[in-house]
């Protein structure tokens, strides 16, 4: 039986710190990466916890340059990015959530997150619902736990 609760949360953020290795060919942006160092959970409206693994690359919010004044993809829309990317990454697979599911997630993300004004959230909304597609067809890049075997790529080593 699924609990349902008023609105989405944060139960755990990772920390992420910028990766410089190769770039996927999904990402088609110019934006800085990221790679998650540790785990993240994420508890949706209807009980669902999502964990998103350490060693997950993002570029969280694929915003155009031209819009980073507004829409900045390293501000607000981070905490927000980060399970709606590793949702993406599962995009299309048997028995997964559906696209829309994610999209509302990140919505949900959106309300709680501090410094995100009510009137960006449905215009981020609305851009992953209707421009998300090529994200969540093409898939997107993650190490498996405890395999990233060249820290270098973090800009240090461990």
């Amino acid at each position: 039986m699924k609990t349902n609760f008023k609105q989405a949360s944060v139960l755990k953020m990772p920390a992420v710190v910028p990766y410089y290795g190769p770039r996927p060919a999904w990402i088609t942006s110019a934006n800085p990466m990221f790679i998650t160092v540790g785990t993240g959970q994420f508890r949706a409206r209807d009980g669902r916890t999502i964990e998103v693994p350490e060693g997950y690359v993002t570029d969280f919010a694929s915003t155009p340059r031209i819009l980073w004044t507004v829409m900045p993809p390293h501000g607000g829309l981070m905490l927000a990015s980060l399970p709606h990317d590793w949702g993406y990454s599962h995009g299309g697979k048997s028995g997964f959530l559906p696209k829309a599911w994610w999209d509302s997630l990140f919505y949900d993300l959106l309300k709680i997150t501090p410094g995100v004004p009510s009137w960006k959230r449905p215009i981020a909304y609305w851009s992953v619902r209707m421009a998300g597609e090529g994200g969540w067809k093409n898939g997107w890049y993650c190490f498996e736990p405890g395999v990233v075997s060249d820290w270098s790529a973090l800009g240090g080593s461990q």
